[in-house]
């Protein structure tokens, strides 16, 4: 019974994790011009709202802000508008909230620095206005459950001196600025139910930087819990999400003399409890963007993190198994233009992963793809073995052989699990030339039962069963 089970987990894992299954084809919202830093929010009736920056000419000195909407869960979208005036500066980062009347609040930058807002009643959208002078990064926007929008932001003095600073609107008036007197820099900010703001970010009262995960009471002007998240000599949180069980978080680990290579890890904190489980390792060498790294979490509260790979022209997303997270490629340049990915944002809503992303260079596009995520896969649902594997012979004595084929150069990790999903062995990690490969597996040492191989490369994944009998 206990094999039937974890067979079944496996056939899961192989339908969930096949990058050709469930994502949807990709939609173009928009071509043309410099098209950057898309954004997507679902509203109360379930309507789809696409933002993103679009510049008149490459890279652009001046632009606006275009919009967009889906009644029908992305499959057809409204011609595009122009909601704001054509400024002399470049907008980015549009940063769309909904409040309780269905309202559509948008906060965005300048590259120069400047923050501006508008908003949309009964589908009228109103005159932009400025509302932060100067920011130099991280800004952030949310709304709580009274309708209050907070806009966050850091000013970058140089190393150990930065400075947030928050405004917020009530009653349809903007406070004045507030700076916040703890020395913290945020990546990532949300608010729950009982409007206390939650953090992603750093400590930052010195170098290097230490990742923490902080609460910021918004009444007392201070924050009311703080935690160290981090590890290694320098880290940062950057992304969180939040559910009923759990409060989700992303953050990035540099490797020790370097400012550019990094290892991403998650962990997360039971809200019943209040205990936080161990650091989980993901991933190396991928992108250190702030805007690069989201998370979302299905029905079912597992975690699935998005991140831009090192060259910025590819997205994935890593999922979390008994094996380890495995990491899925979801969006490329599918143009051949020489593109690059230039902002996106993932949402979920009802268990389907919504993605918007802006494919720049030759080929500047706003895309809109979509993806159910899976909760109960049978085997009929089994993507075909892409890598030609065969495993002789299985079930096996004392070794075996694992056969496969790769119809071109590329890295190739093979690791060997137990039952448990714990690494027994890694049998190759390295860059193989297309042809057929084999690696002997040796049981001399290992006890009879179940086991399980992963043959993983760059954008394909396979798992399948081995049998020991002694």
């Amino acid at each position: 019974m206990k094999q039937k089970l974890v067979f079944t987990v496996i056939l899961f894992l192989l339908s969930a994790l096949n990058a050709s299954y469930g994502w949807s084809e990709p939609i173009m919202l928009s071509s043309g011009s410099f098209n950057q830093t898309a954004s997507i929010i679902m509203d109360k009736e379930e309507v789809l709202h696409a933002f993103w920056a679009k510049a008149d000419t490459i890279p652009g000195d001046h632009g606006v802000m275009k919009y967009s909407y889906s009644s029908d869960f992305g499959e057809n979208w409204s011609e595009p508008i122009t909601i704001t005036n054509n400024q002399t500066s470049r907008p980015i980062l549009p940063q769309p909230v909904i409040d309780s009347e269905n309202n559509i609040h948008l906060v965005y930058n300048f590259i120069e620095g400047q923050c501006w807002y508008l908003k949309q009643i009964d589908g009228i959208w109103s005159q932009e206005v400025q509302i932060v002078n100067y920011t130099s990064s991280a800004v952030r926007c949310l709304i709580n459950s009274d309708d209050k929008i907070y806009v966050f932001w850091v000013i970058d003095g140089g190393q150990a001196n930065l400075h947030t600073y928050y405004i917020y609107k009530e009653n349809e008036v903007w406070s004045a600025p507030h700076e916040i007197e703890y020395p913290m820099a945020h990546a990532d900010i949300i608010s729950t139910d009982d409007n206390i703001l939650h953090f992603a970010g750093a400590k930052c009262s010195s170098v290097p930087y230490q990742a923490y995960y902080y609460n910021f009471d918004t009444v007392q002007n201070q924050f009311c819990d703080s935690i160290y998240i981090g590890t290694g000599e320098s880290s940062i949180g950057y992304s969180l999400f939040y559910s009923s069980y759990k409060t989700h978080i992303v953050y990035i680990s540099y490797i020790t003399g370097s400012s550019t290579e990094s290892e991403i890890y998650y962990r997360y904190k039971n809200n019943v409890s209040n205990e936080w489980s161990d650091s989980e390792f993901i991933d190396r060498n991928m992108s250190t963007w702030l805007q690069d790294k989201q998370i979302i979490v299905d029905r079912n509260d597992n975690a699935h993190i998005f991140e831009q790979d090192w060259n910025h022209d590819s997205i994935f997303v890593s999922h979390k198994t008994p094996f380890g997270w495995i990491k899925e490629p979801v969006a490329f340049d599918h143009t051949g233009n020489d593109g690059w990915i230039n902002g996106y944002k993932v949402i979920v809503h009802d268990n389907i992963c919504y993605l918007i992303y802006a494919l720049t260079g030759n080929g500047p596009k706003i895309y809109f793809k979509k993806k159910t995520l899976p909760v109960d896969i049978n085997e009929e649902q089994v993507n075909i073995n892409t890598f030609n594997t065969t495993i002789y012979p299985n079930p096996f004595n004392n070794s075996t052989n694992i056969q496969f084929k790769l119809p071109r150069k590329c890295q190739i990790q093979l690791d060997i699990f137990n039952m448990s999903g714990e690494l027994i062995e890694s049998l190759f990690n390295g860059a193989l030339d297309n042809g057929i490969h084999s690696f002997n597996l040796n049981g001399e040492n290992l006890s009879s039962g179940v086991y399980y191989f992963r043959l993983q490369s760059k954008d394909k994944i396979i798992i399948d069963k081995l049998t020991l009998i002694k």
